[in-house]
């Protein structure tokens, strides 16, 4: 396991220890091939650089919807298991972007 500080390390130990006795069925992905709610969550919130599937139902767990989601602060984020300074940092900054306009 490979973490930025010693907090990040406890975290994932705590995700693990979480996660130690679930059967292997409630820990995989389903397939990209599915177009439910769950489903594009993730693909929305796995499309920000570092965030991974276990870290978008990580954080799908910890908050009721994706509006909760989007408007979390970074100390919040960070309270989800797998996720880290950095991580909760890169997602509340995609999240405070502001949308660039094309002209056409």
């Amino acid at each position: 396991m490979l973490a930025w500080n010693m907090e990040e390390a406890a975290r994932y130990l705590e995700a693990y220890k979480a996660l130690e006795n679930k059967p292997p069925d409630n820990l995989m992905v389903e397939p990209a091939t599915q177009t439910d709610h769950i489903a594009q969550v993730t693909d929305f919130l796995t499309s920000v650089r570092r965030i991974t599937k276990a870290d978008a139902v990580s954080a799908m767990k910890k908050f009721d919807t994706v509006a909760d989601i989007v408007r979390a602060d970074q100390s919040t984020l960070e309270k989800c298991p797998g996720f880290g300074q950095l991580k909760a940092r890169k997602l509340t900054e995609v999240f405070r972007m502001p949308f660039i306009k094309k002209n056409s």
